[in-house]
């Protein structure tokens, strides 16, 4: 994982704006080869960049800088953040942290919140995609 230098969390009104479509020649435009998806301009371009929620995206948890203080979880506004006993997840003592990633809209909140800056966002740059693993943190409880 590449640890990203800069994350910028999505707008407010992330979710409020709507798709737009891709201008296109009219139907009666449409003869021969030619394309018939003109593009964005590029202030079109940006508005929709703008409704990106940089699934490319993963939190990254420094298990060394991680103190369970629990405030990930607090600001996390689709309670997808878990501290739970690590023998719930297959460890034997201790507390694990769990994100549902497939659910994370990557708004950055945790990363803010976190006093410790054990949390980060980064991107996978090796071969394949990796093997979710529950992250076990912290001393016997």
């Amino acid at each position: 994982m590449e640890v990203l230098d800069q994350f910028h969390r999505l707008l407010e009104s992330y979710d409020r704006r709507e798709r737009m479509p891709v201008p296109s020649l009219t139907t009666e435009r449409r003869i021969g080869l030619r394309e018939v998806e003109v593009g964005f301009s590029e202030e079109q371009a940006r508005c929709e960049a703008q409704r990106c929620l940089r699934c490319f995206a993963n939190i990254l948890l420094d298990i060394h800088a991680c103190v369970l203080c629990g405030l990930c979880s607090d600001v996390c506004p689709l309670d997808l953040i878990a501290l739970v006993p690590a023998a719930e997840v297959g460890g034997v003592v201790g507390t694990a942290l769990l994100l549902d990633e497939s659910r994370c809209i990557r708004c950055g909140l945790c990363i803010e919140r976190c006093p410790t800056n054990a949390l980060s966002m980064g991107v996978w740059n090796g071969v394949g995609v990796p093997d979710p693993v529950p992250i076990v943190v912290g001393s016997p409880t």
